[in-house]
């Protein structure tokens, strides 16, 4: 509906930034996201307010997270924090570009632009993560047991985060906490690299 009303409206001049923006907004919620990133970039190239800008381009950003193409997310990410070097957003642009450098592997830098990004469960887990996919076991391994008795729900509303903290409980000889997060992942691929790790877990007992 909102899509039908859009198409027969000629925005003016002064408002064909708000027109692209409630344009990106529509097709997001109809699942375009395609069609949604190409508003938010004509919102922000049309947009003569500050405000506006910053706006769209994090939505553009974490819109090109959302789908995957974590590369074009970082980059735009990056042309924000360049752009707008004072923002109050920025702990929030550090946060996504932190995630899009875990998922391109970069995990080093993921875990610097973690550290910049608050003091969030999602924030300090992420480093964790970090530290730990860069074979920095103890050091991540201190952060987690910090978070856990921080906040352990949010372990529970990520998949990946879960599996990590399992491995890396098994790695520092817990074997019966690894046990109980390897068990309830339950998103695949994480699912097989649980499996995996229990079997490693199987293995080294029945060799002691």
């Amino acid at each position: 509906e909102a899509l039908k009303v859009l198409s027969g409206y000629q925005p003016s001049s002064r408002d064909i930034a708000s027109y692209h923006l409630a344009y990106a907004k529509a097709y997001e919620l109809s699942g375009k996201q395609y069609d949604s990133i190409a508003h938010l970039r004509l919102a922000y190239l049309y947009s003569k307010d500050n405000e506006m800008k910053e706006q769209t381009l994090i939505e553009r950003a974490e819109a090109y997270a959302k789908i995957g193409f974590h590369s074009e997310a970082s980059l735009i990410f990056k042309i924000f924090l360049k752009n707008f070097p004072h923002s109050r957003y920025e702990e929030r642009v550090f946060l996504g570009l932190a995630d899009t450098f875990y998922r391109l592997g970069l995990f080093s830098e993921a875990k610097d632009a973690y550290e910049k990004a608050g003091n969030s469960s999602r924030a300090l887990y992420g480093k964790a993560n970090g530290l730990h996919s860069m074979g920095k076991i103890e050091d991540a391994h201190e952060i987690y047991l910090t978070m856990l008795e921080k906040d352990r729900g949010y372990v529970q509303s990520s998949q990946e985060t879960l599996y990590n903290v399992g491995e890396n409980l098994r790695l520092m000889g817990d074997v019966s906490a690894a046990r109980l997060y390897f068990n309830a992942i339950t998103a695949l691929p994480l699912k097989y690299r649980a499996f995996r790790s229990l079997g490693l877990i199987e293995f080294e007992e029945e060799h002691l």
